[in-house]
């Protein structure tokens, strides 16, 4: 959501349009291998914004959980890889379906979002964010998550699966940084809440009167948020993720659903 807002600002401020093509905008012919996959030159910032850009994660799984392998393969420490290096990795890849015939949920498709952003804003995603996204909704505490425990935020939880660690490693098998478009910010619950009360989880700045719920999980963390019909906007931040997700989030929306159903406002 945060990042669908920071894309929807640049739109809103002319730095980008819908059609415009991410091929195009992040260079990407100057780095394309042989071979590349014709249909790269198609996408569209649409076509990123509704999972329709032509990566299925279902059919050759999602970048941004298979990170050791794409280190090995782009010949990098786990520790040192960077979204570039994902990118560099997926343009050898064929995409998965024609971009605009289906929708697909990606994260990799919302990182080159986040990507653009950066690109035609000539700012870093974390200062574009606190300029624009965070400086509206009053939030004071997103950032971009780190996985180092020195250059985490105060408070940030440790990107594990539980049980498997009881304590933190020296090494997390797990990077945040390569993925701050897709679940690789942080913030307090407080803060999401904040952003909930002024934009739409679509990323549109709030008006009208919609219902919207969004949830996603990574290792050490499951979440959801909500904006209610009633108006009640709420977000639950846990630091805990088993390596199986699970219904962990239906079954916290559910019954806090059900608590605020039961409440007399």
């Amino acid at each position: 959501p945060i990042t669908a807002a920071a894309v929807k600002t640049a739109i809103r401020d002319g730095a980008l349009s819908l059609d415009d093509k991410i091929f195009d905008i992040l260079k990407l012919g100057e780095r394309a291998p042989r071979g590349l996959d014709k249909r790269w030159r198609e996408i569209t910032i649409a076509h990123l914004l509704g999972h329709q850009g032509g990566f299925d994660r279902s059919v050759s799984g999602d970048p941004v959980f298979l990170l050791q392998q794409i280190a090995t393969d782009q010949r990098v420490r786990l520790n040192k890889l960077t979204l570039d290096d994902m990118i560099a990795w997926m343009l050898e890849k064929p995409l998965d379906f024609d971009p605009g015939s289906k929708d697909a949920y990606s994260n990799f498709g919302y990182n080159l979002l986040a990507n653009a952003v950066e690109t035609v804003s000539e700012r870093t995603f974390e200062v574009y964010l606190d300029e624009t996204i965070a400086k509206k909704a009053k939030m004071t505490t997103l950032t971009v998550a780190k996985t180092e425990l020195k250059e985490r935020a105060m408070d940030e939880i440790w990107y594990h699966f539980h049980p498997e660690y009881d304590a933190e490693p020296k090494v997390m098998d797990f990077r945040v940084e390569p993925s701050y478009g897709s679940g690789g910010l942080a913030c307090s619950a407080a803060d999401l809440c904040h952003f909930l009360e002024t934009y739409w989880i679509s990323g549109e700045l709030k008006e009208g009167n919609y219902h919207y719920r969004f949830h996603g999980s990574m290792p050490g963390t499951t979440t959801v948020c909500a904006q209610r019909k009633d108006g009640v906007s709420y977000a639950v931040l846990c630091n805990r993720r088993g390596k199986e997700q699970g219904e962990w989030n239906e079954e916290l929306a559910t019954k806090i659903d059900a608590a605020l159903d039961d409440l007399k406002w």
